[in-house]
């Protein structure tokens, strides 16, 4: 089991990530703090945010998704 890990996940080299401060974090479960009412807390009852993301696999993978 160990050898089929290690053959589907070959080494990396390190991998830097542009990030913005004022983003959305992430959790040490991998999840993203989507916490809209903390950064439009000037947004007026009845308005809307919507919000997109993309996710790419390289196998094609089902995803469950959480609001």
């Amino acid at each position: 089991m160990a050898q089929r890990y290690i053959g589907d996940h070959p080494k990396h080299s390190f991998l830097f990530r542009a990030y913005h401060r004022g983003g959305f974090r992430r959790l040490g479960d991998y999840r993203y703090d989507l916490n809209l009412a903390d950064k439009w807390a000037d947004a007026k009852v009845g308005q809307y945010v919507y919000v997109w993301g993309k996710l790419w696999s390289q196998q094609g993978n089902n995803a469950e998704y959480g609001a």
